[in-house]
């Protein structure tokens, strides 16, 4: 009931703000990766364009728009959007609908995923009401909430990673399900699959393997 509370308040609080909300205009790279968003959910593509302009003026009417990195192989005839598009990709549902509100949404979406990955993994060694504390306080009183209200690709890759590692680390005494070792070649793939997500935006953040890799030789 503790995380439920939790998750409700989170998801609530972003469709609370009034328009345009938090952020008030767009910031560092926010113009790249909220447009591709964009331009990905009504469009179904990465070009920049006169209606990608308009788009921007619905939610952030006469505000700066800043850090639009774009890119064109045709003498600026055809003009797309340059930064890593997966994140956007994922948020462009949310986003065709509620704007840069749903792009907030989408944020608190992946942290409420995040708090509950991290309650269900302490679970395994503590009791459930700390291990749903704990993993509330570290999600939420850490540095990373702020990134939530940024249209920015940082929760995701925090998303990515967390569920690596849930996925990925070592579950001893867990038999239910799959035989252990088709049980174990899947979890692998998946947190393979979850990590790549996270290495297409920054591909540094492959060493997050040297993590799993390390837990599992120690077993």
């Amino acid at each position: 009931l503790g995380l439920v509370g939790v998750s409700a308040f989170l998801l609530l609080f972003p469709l609370a703000l009034g328009r345009p909300g938090a952020p008030t205009h767009l910031k560092a790279d926010e113009a790249a990766y909220y447009g591709m968003a964009l331009s990905l959910g009504h469009d179904g593509d990465l070009r920049f364009s006169t209606a990608d302009v308009d788009r921007f003026f619905v939610d952030f009417p006469y505000q700066p728009v800043n850090n639009l990195i774009l890119m064109s192989a045709d003498g600026w005839r055809t003009v797309s959007y340059t930064k890593p598009f997966v994140s956007s990709l994922f948020a462009a549902p949310v986003v065709h609908v509620g704007g840069a509100h749903g792009m907030l949404v989408f944020n608190t979406l992946l942290l409420v995923a995040m708090i509950w990955m991290g309650a269900l993994y302490l679970r395994r060694y503590n009791d459930a009401g700390i291990a749903a504390l704990f993993a509330s306080g570290f999600f939420v009183l850490s540095v990373g909430f702020v990134y939530v209200y940024w249209l920015q690709p940082e929760v995701f890759n925090m998303a990515a990673i967390c569920a690596a590692l849930w996925l990925g680390l070592p579950r001893e005494g867990e038999e239910e399900g799959l035989p252990r070792p088709r049980r174990e070649v899947v979890l692998a793939a998946l947190s393979g699959a979850a990590l790549g997500l996270a290495v297409f935006n920054k591909p540094q953040l492959a060493a997050i393997a040297l993590a799993l890799l390390w837990s599992h030789w120690r077993e």
